[in-house]
């Protein structure tokens, strides 16, 4: 049990298999997904250059904070899964890690006590505490907290704004500019990539997970939200159950829900997306796969998208194969 895991596809280690009593692997050939995890939740997850971060909540102070995963053949083979401890730096005592951002080279955590955010620059290997959590970018900036306030930093974290609006609890972005922060009762607004933030009125508070579609953005905490206006005006959309995560693929809207997955199309339309019955809590694409929390026992699968998704229409279709006779007309012919 531990706080981060990063999975690594296709990579041969070596080590001992730390937690064999902890985790489980298995597949469900009904709803073409692999169980990888149990027994204690995700608060998040985290992409950062071909490697999947996951923040798991600690039992112990001591329980080491950055674990790797490893799938590949072998380990599959002989142990089903293998897990091997990485990373140091991070302060076992300052709480779980519930939020990650990537910029550039850079990857950064943050905790969910008094904020305390770290940034690796080898991929998790070693972490530095830089400012306060939680953390956030929108492909630019980064935003973190400072006495309980936003940070703003133009180089990756090494050097910081403290800016006089109050931190949020995450953060969203939308082309750019479009900066987002939410707190337990309002959602603020950044036209000027974090300068300067202004409260815009919502439907709901306390969001707790943002995603952009188009020139959508989409907001949720059970009830789901929407801005065709970069964030200026939000209307509730209907939905028959409650969608508790968000993310994207295809151009399409995926949301862990308290009944299984489900997608939004282009016409505004659920669909359903396998996970029935069960209560889906988060979710991250990651390459080929998506990766589910339950609350069911806290165990985590991943699914290929092509066996939960619809398959886009192919822009070339194949010919015909030819036949291997020839005519000619008319006979003779030059």
């Amino acid at each position: 049990p531990s706080l981060i895991c990063r999975i690594t596809l296709m990579k041969h280690v070596t080590g001992l298999l730390l937690i064999l009593t902890v985790l489980a692997f298995g597949v469900n050939a009904r709803s073409q997904r692999t169980q990888c995890g149990g027994a204690q939740p995700i608060f998040a997850f985290g992409t950062h250059q071909g490697s999947l971060f996951i923040g798991w909540q600690k039992r112990q102070i001591t329980d080491p904070l950055v674990w790797r995963f490893f799938l590949n053949e072998y380990y599959q083979n002989k142990y089903h899964f293998y897990w091997v401890e990485a990373g140091t730096g991070l302060d076992t005592s300052l709480g779980n890690i519930n939020t990650f951002a990537s910029l550039g080279p850079y990857f950064f955590a943050g905790s969910d006590m008094y904020p305390m955010g770290y940034r690796t620059t080898d991929s998790g290997a070693h972490w530095t505490e830089v400012i306060g959590a939680p953390v956030g970018t929108n492909g630019k900036y980064m935003f973190g907290a400072y006495d309980k306030k936003i940070a703003r930093s133009r180089d990756s974290g090494f050097h910081w704004e403290h800016l006089s609006t109050p931190f949020g609890n995450l953060y969203g972005s939308i082309h750019g500019a479009y900066v987002f922060s939410a707190t337990s009762t309002d959602l603020y607004r950044s036209t000027d990539s974090g300068g300067t933030w202004a409260i815009v009125p919502t439907p709901i508070r306390g969001i707790k997970s943002f995603a952009v579609v188009g020139n959508t953005i989409y907001g949720t905490n059970d009830t789901l939200i929407r801005s065709d206006d970069n964030g200026a005006t939000w209307s509730i959309v209907p939905s028959p159950f409650a969608v508790r995560a968000l993310d994207t693929s295809q151009h399409l809207l995926l949301a862990a829900t308290n009944n299984g997955l489900h997608y939004l199309d282009t016409m505004s339309m659920w669909h359903d997306a396998g996970y029935k019955d069960t209560d889906c809590i988060l979710l991250c694409v990651f390459d080929s796969l998506l990766f589910v929390e339950t609350s069911h026992k806290y165990f985590t699968y991943f699914s290929p998208l092509t066996a939960i998704l619809p398959q886009p229409a192919r822009a070339v279709e194949p010919v015909a194969r030819a036949t291997e006779s020839i005519s000619l007309y008319p006979n003779p012919a030059t």
